[in-house]
């Protein structure tokens, strides 16, 4: 019996140092893998940015994707432009002081923030006539486990 008692003692002790070693890496932060690149959206689909037809809605399709930080939305257009805008400047289609502007043909505008991105169409008449879209990316968080047998 004294010979079972001290092989199991030597098994605690042996044991609690590599439960010890487990429990310090598991409480351990562990260092976020790089983050994924986020998805190109093309706003319009094959169409591109355009004023809607009765079939199109910017509005729905948004509301039908799922937009992260680190995704970007690309806008293809002819003799139009895209503006970036506050949503005070959405609401009004006000195109005169956007946050920023771009009339080259092809744009991409990174999503690097939680919260609303306002598109406008700067011709005139256009966002008024339905070429005006909001995004509104949330932040993604992932968290690494340690699954471990003990």
């Amino acid at each position: 019996m004294a010979g079972s008692t001290i092989g199991s003692s030597s098994k605690i002790g042996l044991l609690l140092p590599a439960l010890a070693f487990v429990i310090v890496f598991a409480a351990s932060p562990v260092p976020a893998s790089p983050a994924a690149p986020g998805l190109v959206f093309h706003v319009g689909g094959p169409r591109g940015w355009r004023v809607p037809d009765a079939n199109t809605s910017y509005g729905w399709w948004a509301m039908n994707n799922r937009f992260h930080v680190g995704d970007k939305l690309y806008f293809k257009y002819e003799n139009d432009s895209v503006l970036l805008v506050d949503r005070e400047d959405f609401d009004a289609c006000n195109a005169t002081e956007p946050i920023a502007r771009s009339d080259d043909g092809s744009t991409t505008f990174p999503l690097d923030r939680p919260g609303f991105f306002c598109f406008i169409s700067g011709h005139p008449g256009h966002c008024e006539e339905g070429q005006r879209l909001i995004s509104h990316p949330v932040l993604a968080v992932f968290k690494d486990m340690i699954v471990s047998d003990i």
